[in-house]
């Protein structure tokens, strides 16, 4: 089957049958399904996934402790992977056929568009949203292939490996908590965030500001690891972030600069 499903994929049709999947099938266990690809539908796209992330909601998914579990907005079973990237194969009626071959980053949240929240611009704060791979009942990435709303994906530029195109998900919103607060250029800014976002952070206020004190704990009841950046932007030579597939316990790197 899988070989089927390759070729069909290879020649830009839309392939059919079954295929792998991870999934949580409860709290604590993972497991390895067969699952059906999902049919060409208007509007939506089918990506083959290349890589997935997994961020502290998968962990507290995975745990039973998510505040969504718990308070029964999502069940078991759960295909997680609400970050990913991969290559458009196929797309559905309505959608632009020049994404065949293009690598995409997806976009978790699918909102009502109709609430008040979603007319003032704010569909992630949807009250009824589902978010894929987390809330309610929308599988995630975490499969060989995906189907998802052209809506929800943006092209990766070239020359950006799908590996690094991951962590857009995950840096946008580190990238919108600098911008109410001012941070810019000439400007101080204080910030503290936990792991993988604390480390984005520090990084993009240093980069958006002229000095920046931040922080960046790596594990629950960690001490927080501190960094002061004070290097204007024309002489930085800290190196982007590398960043990681699957999580990690090494300690996260804050933003730091050199003179």
């Amino acid at each position: 089957m899988t070989s089927v499903l390759e070729t069909a994929a290879a020649q830009g049709v839309w392939p059919t049958g079954t295929m792998p999947a991870l999934q949580m099938a409860e709290a604590g266990r993972l497991e390895v399904a067969d699952v059906e690809v999902l049919p060409p539908a208007p509007g939506r796209l089918l990506a083959k996934v290349s890589h997935v992330g997994i961020c502290g909601t998968d962990v507290h998914l995975l745990s039973g402790h998510s505040a969504y579990v718990v308070g029964g907005l999502t069940t078991y079973p759960i295909r997680f992977g609400h970050e990913w990237t991969g290559e458009v194969v196929a797309v559905g009626d309505d959608v632009d056929t020049s994404l065949v071959g293009r690598t995409v980053v997806g976009e978790p949240f699918l909102a009502c568009g109709q609430c008040r929240v979603c007319r003032s611009g704010r569909y992630n704060l949807c009250p009824t949203r589902f978010e894929i791979g987390v809330r309610g009942a929308v599988p995630g990435a975490a499969a060989r292939y995906y189907r998802v709303p052209a809506t929800n994906v943006a092209v990766v530029p070239d020359g950006v490996a799908p590996e690094h195109a991951l962590v857009a998900e995950p840096s946008v919103t580190v990238l919108n908590s600098t911008r109410p607060h001012g941070c810019s250029r000439g400007s101080g800014s204080p910030c503290s965030a936990p792991a993988r976002s604390g480390s984005s952070l520090c990084r993009s206020a240093s980069r958006r500001a002229a000095w920046s004190t931040c922080s960046a704990s790596t594990r629950p009841g960690s001490a927080p690891r501190a960094a002061s950046a004070r290097t204007p932007r024309s002489r930085r030579t800290t190196p982007p972030p590398t960043p990681t597939t699957w999580c990690s316990t090494a300690p996260a790197q804050p933003a730091s600069a050199r003179r």
